[in-house]
């Protein structure tokens, strides 16, 4: 297979049409144009955004961008971070003590909140009884870079 008709047949396969007389770099710029919006729709995709198939590239890449933002816990007002893996209740030995009677002061860094410890924590403080977590619980938000917890005065 010459190399005109493997650019031809990788440019088939992402489904682009293309006159056959185009220049052969002018082809290697569609191939690459189609390689990166493919590329740019499996990001979207996986980040659950839906999009018309005619949007420019231009407006998905601002689509992937606000919400790839708005996912950084760098960012402020990032919406719930959640994670699926510490979000469910482990199985096996888990401390279900509470940890002292006292109150508990527990700060969460995102400003929009965020799960954990199974239950959704408002962005700042939260003062709690110390009854209402168990120790696996506050070890779970301890070990959490995004949440501080002391002792409420």
């Amino acid at each position: 297979m010459s190399d005109r008709e493997l650019l031809e047949k990788q440019v088939e396969e992402l489904g682009v049409q293309f006159d056959r007389a185009i220049p052969d770099d002018d082809l290697l710029k569609l191939l690459e144009a189609a390689k990166a919006r493919a590329a740019l729709e499996t990001r979207a995709e996986s980040l659950g955004i839906k999009f018309p198939p005619n949007i420019g590239d231009d407006k998905l890449s601002e689509k992937i961008a606000k919400i790839e933002a708005k996912a950084d816990p760098k960012v402020p007002d990032a919406p719930d971070q959640g994670n699926a893996s510490t979000d469910i209740k482990t199985s096996g030995e888990v401390d279900l003590t509470p940890p002292h009677n006292g109150r508990v002061k527990v700060v969460c860094a995102i400003a929009a909140g965020r799960r954990r410890a199974g239950r959704r924590w408002s962005g700042g403080e939260t003062i709690i009884d110390g009854d209402d977590l168990t120790k696996a619980e506050l070890d779970e938000l301890k070990t959490d870079p995004l949440f501080s917890v002391v002792t409420a005065d």
